[in-house]
């Protein structure tokens, strides 16, 4: 008998959903003014929103998230990032995947939506514009090269490297 999975639950973000913009804007304004507190505001704020992040990261390091980077709304709760993490700017962290729509409409005549979680090991780095794909792991004291693309499944052993789409240990 094999074991059941269930499915990621959604978390509903009720008034945080109001309230997440006004205060993403006063972060970038205080990034401006002193980087120092940005980098100690900014986590805490992404774990308000429901993104695993832990809170002693200083041991990896000095880690760094911009402000520019993009978290699926869809499920805050299932992105994870490790320890010392460093993103660059317009990275992309998606918790859902639709490319297979289009197929599921045509054998079920329903509109759907594929979520799966996102990990990110500890002690990496993340180069600018990359996308990271819904089912998507990365290992421990990894990089990942700009505009590189990390697809769904895809996993990256610990002490990787990549350079747009391909993983070498």
């Amino acid at each position: 008998m094999s074991p059941q999975t269930t499915a990621p639950q959604f978390q509903r973000q009720g008034a945080k959903h109001y309230l997440k913009f006004p205060a993403k804007a006063a972060l970038i304004a205080l990034n401006k003014l002193s980087n120092r507190s940005y980098k100690k505001f900014y986590p805490r704020y992404l774990r308000w929103l429901g993104v695993n992040i832990s809170p002693s990261s200083a041991s990896y390091g000095d880690p760094w998230i911009s402000p520019a980077c993009v978290f699926d709304a869809a499920g805050y709760n299932l992105i994870t990032i490790g320890d010392g993490t460093t993103i660059s700017f317009d990275t992309v962290l998606l918790v859902y995947e639709l490319s297979i729509d289009k197929s599921l409409y045509e054998r079920d005549k329903s509109h759907g939506k594929l979520i799966s979680p996102v990990a990110v090991g500890r002690n990496w780095f993340i180069g600018a514009r990359t996308l990271v794909l819904s089912d998507a792991t990365i290992g421990d004291n990894c990089v990942v090269g700009a505009s590189s693309s990390k697809e769904p499944m895809q996993t990256a052993p610990s002490s990787a490297a990549t350079h747009r789409g391909s993983w070498a240990a």
